[in-house]
């Protein structure tokens, strides 16, 4: 999907046949004499106005204002309910020398309001280039560009459909205490604030949407009940490209966040699903998921950011499947403070850090985890345990440990034994000890661990292991089908 929208690709989307009209001209407007039309009235030099306004004023509640081509400079305020106000060709509404106030004002009197296909630029009032006050408005085939603020609502509802914002100075789209926000293909681009900021308003979806290059936050979500993000891009912003905190139920899916603070963040908020993403080469995490009680991720990508591809801190439950999380600078995925993980079909490799870290200050005796079917490969280290108790059923099988710089699985708990069985440690013969502190033992079988292999850990009894790795897989296992489509 192309997100690029130009002032006529996105006007061009409104052009409306007019039953008994002349083509209209171009041309300054500033004021005209009404002529009443119940229903429908136009504007233009062969229209019934030459000013937006006064055909606004003329038109009866639920009707229909036609704007020919042309640039009209004035502000203008829709104060009754149910109209239709709709650029026939290249509109543009531009401040007169005297105007200071938002371009288009849509009053809390006026609900179910469409604007469609106008160019809204140069207002500089604090309202907003376009300001909604009216419920079940409705903004498409809008540009919006070079005002304070791009486009602002307070109403119940708002959908904003093929819609471009550029150039405002304290930003782009901003929804405040509504009942739902709908926004699908828009562009919201280079602007001085966030790009998409909506706050207390329970039902948000965005889909489509291009937000690119903006001061502070790409999409920042707060306090919504239900939030679906889909098939959009959030790249080059100077915050996270998504942010989103104090919600419930979050989907994110089939988005790219490239070159942002964070790819995407999201905090202390109910649960999150986030599938066939991309987070790449981001100034801190690709992904980071904080205070959340369950965290799913499936085929996603994280690649070449700073620091962690995905890092999950006091989040309950978190699932991981078919992740590709490799050529961080740091970490491929760090889990700390979980109840429950799950791990499968990933591959966390070519990291800096640790392909895959575990870790939990508390003393949970109930904690427990999985890795399966995972390659951990060319890392400093593979797989790093840190947890203070190591339940009954935790177990790493069946994964590729191979290439890492040192160990290929460190339990840092000394007094209790991690299952690591039939995995392949880069070599037939198994793994192999660090040098420094001599040949281990299987502490169940005794076999040694003296392969050529990734090496394992000592526990507390010298010479034996605190990873329980006998049987050894003799050859690697299928390459898992990891990461999302979108990052192809």
């Amino acid at each position: 999907m192309d997100h690029g929208i130009t002032r006529r690709a996105v006007l061009a989307g409104s052009l409306v046949a007019l039953s008994g009209c002349s083509s209209l001209g171009d041309g300054d407007r500033d004021g005209g004499t009404p002529t009443p039309g119940p229903d429908s009235v136009t504007v233009g030099e062969d229209g019934s106005f030459d000013s937006i306004q006064a055909a606004i004023e003329a038109v009866a509640e639920g009707g229909r204002v036609e704007i020919a081509a042309g640039r009209y400079r004035e502000s203008i305020t829709v104060d009754k309910p149910g109209l239709t106000v709709v650029g026939t060709g290249d509109v543009i509404v531009s401040p007169s020398e005297t105007v200071s106030a938002a371009g288009i004002h849509v009053a809390e009197s006026a609900s179910g309001v469409t604007i469609d296909g106008l160019e809204v630029t140069g207002f500089t009032g604090s309202r907003g280039t376009i300001s909604v006050r009216g419920d079940d408005a409705t903004i498409r085939n809008a540009v919006v560009s070079d005002g304070f603020l791009g486009i602002r609502t307070t109403g119940s509802a708002v959908t904003i459909e093929a819609t471009a914002v550029s150039g405002c100075n304290t930003g782009g789209v901003l929804v405040r205490n509504g009942e739902s926000a709908t926004l699908t293909d828009v562009t919201v681009e280079s602007n001085g604030g966030p790009g998409i900021d909506i706050d207390r308003t329970p039902t948000v979806e965005i889909d489509g949407a291009d937000v690119r290059g903006n001061v502070l936050r790409g999409i920042d979500l707060d306090r919504a009940d239900t939030v679906t993000v889909r098939d959009s891009t959030a790249i080059g912003n100077e915050g996270p490209g998504i942010d989103i905190e104090q919600c419930g139920e979050v989907a994110i899916d089939g988005v790219v966040t490239d070159e942002n603070v964070n790819g995407i963040y999201v905090e202390d908020s109910d649960a999150v699903e986030i599938t066939n993403a991309a987070a790449r080469s981001n100034e801190v995490h690709g992904i980071a998921v904080d205070r959340v009680d369950a965290a799913a991720f499936d085929r996603t990508t994280t690649s070449d950011n700073a620091t962690t591809g995905i890092d999950c801190s006091a989040v309950s439950d978190v699932t991981l499947s078919k992740v590709a999380s490799t050529g961080n600078a740091a970490n491929g995925v760090r889990l700390e403070g979980f109840d429950e993980a799950n791990v499968s079909a990933s591959r966390l490799a070519d990291n800096g850090g640790i392909g895959l870290s575990l870790a939990d200050p508390r003393i949970v005796a109930d904690e427990s985890f999985s890795v399966s079917e995972t390659v951990l490969a060319n890392n400093a280290i593979g797989l790093d345990l840190q947890l203070r108790v190591i339940a009954d059923g935790n177990a790493v099988e069946n994964c590729r440990v191979a290439g890492n710089e040192t160990y290929g699985v460190r339990n840092g708990n000394r007094r209790e034994t991690l299952l690591a069985t039939d995995n392949w440690w880069g070599s037939e013969d198994g793994p192999g000890s660090d040098p420094a502190i001599g040949t281990l033992v299987d502490p169940e079988t005794g076999a040694s661990a003296d392969g050529s292999g990734d090496w394992v850990s000592r526990g507390r009894t010298p010479g034996v292991a605190n990873v329980r790795f006998d049987p050894v897989a003799t050859s690697p296992p299928p390459e898992p089908s990891a990461g999302a489509e979108t990052a192809q």
